[in-house]
């Protein structure tokens, strides 16, 4: 509560009591398993290939350039 004073937040202890009784709650629940991609319209996409994809992005100069180049080669098709 006192790092939220010195930021001229005000808050009263039973907001941070049910704040902190709701984070314990969700503790036990399940979520997604790490390194799970979700699927897209198109149907799946594999971990392994987000992996290619993303050694071919670090190897041309990021992300940024890889769109780029995708989208001038959409262009070309």
């Amino acid at each position: 509560m006192a790092a939220l004073k010195a930021k001229g937040t005000t808050v009263s202890s039973a907001q941070v009591s049910n704040i902190k009784a709701s984070l314990r709650k969700r503790k036990g629940r399940r979520g997604r398993k790490a390194g799970a991609v979700s699927r897209d319209a198109n149907g799946t996409v594999s971990l392994d290939l987000l992996l290619e994809a993303k050694k071919l992005a670090d190897r041309i100069g990021g992300v940024e350039v890889a769109k780029r180049l995708l989208d001038a080669l959409h262009r070309l098709s």
